[in-house]
């Protein structure tokens, strides 16, 4: 299979609100990328809404965290959909990548 026809059956299994990150094809390769700033809107938006049902005796996670937490949800959902088809095996995924607020990996 070529990148771009596994890129197209990814963009088939999955709708932009499956998926934390965003899929690209860049060349040979499927990036896939989140960027924090884009989803804080979402999360003040929850937040404010139940603020006075929230109690935050925890310690607030950090954005690294927060960002390792949407790759390692959607690199799982990507492998799962992956190995269905058979392609697991075929392809590298590689570590994620944080600069900044955004995290990436790259599937060549």
């Amino acid at each position: 299979m070529e990148i771009k026809e596994l890129f197209e059956k990814l963009q088939e299994e999955f709708q932009p609100e499956d998926l934390n990150g965003e899929l690209i094809l860049h060349g040979n390769n499927i990036v896939w990328t989140y960027k924090l700033d884009d989803n804080c809107e979402e999360l003040e938006n929850f937040y404010g809404m139940y603020e006075d049902e929230i109690s935050f005796d925890f310690e607030s996670a950090s954005s690294e965290e927060i960002l390792r937490d949407a790759a390692s949800d959607d690199l799982d959902l990507i492998e799962n959909f992956m190995e269905s088809i058979e392609e697991i095996d075929n392809w590298n995924i590689s570590d994620t990548d944080i600069a900044g607020e955004i995290i990436s990996f790259k599937i060549s």
